[in-house]
């Protein structure tokens, strides 16, 4: 729930003033089997970037099923290939976990080094 907890604290208005970005890992777009649940009523309030990196697979929100909700204004979202809510790829496509967890830590490093 650390995803979701830091956008509903950056869409507060009382929020931290050196509250500057979001990085979130996995975000819980819907619980598993409910894509209809959304989670993201909140992303309208948040006026900070966010970086969103999420597993092609994740069973909290699949690139088909995110590719329909609305994303909070100044976010990007970063796809890992083949990855389920853990980033783990499964062995026939080529991935590997080590290599998303890699790509992971290089957008995350690259997005806060521009704030």
């Amino acid at each position: 729930m650390g995803g979701r907890m830091a956008t509903m604290l950056a869409a507060e208005q009382d929020r931290p003033d050196d509250l500057v970005s979001v990085v979130t890992l996995g975000y819980p777009f819907h619980p598993p089997g409910k894509p209809e649940k959304t989670r993201t009523d909140h992303f309208a309030a948040i006026d900070r970037p966010v970086l969103m990196l999420q597993g092609m697979r994740d069973p909290f929100g699949t690139e088909s099923e995110v590719s329909k909700y609305p994303l909070p204004a100044n976010s990007t979202l970063f796809w890992l290939p083949d990855g389920d809510h853990d980033f783990k790829p499964r062995k026939a496509s080529g991935s590997t976990h080590e290599g998303n967890l890699s790509i992971a830590a290089d957008k995350v490093a690259g997005f806060l080094d521009s704030y």
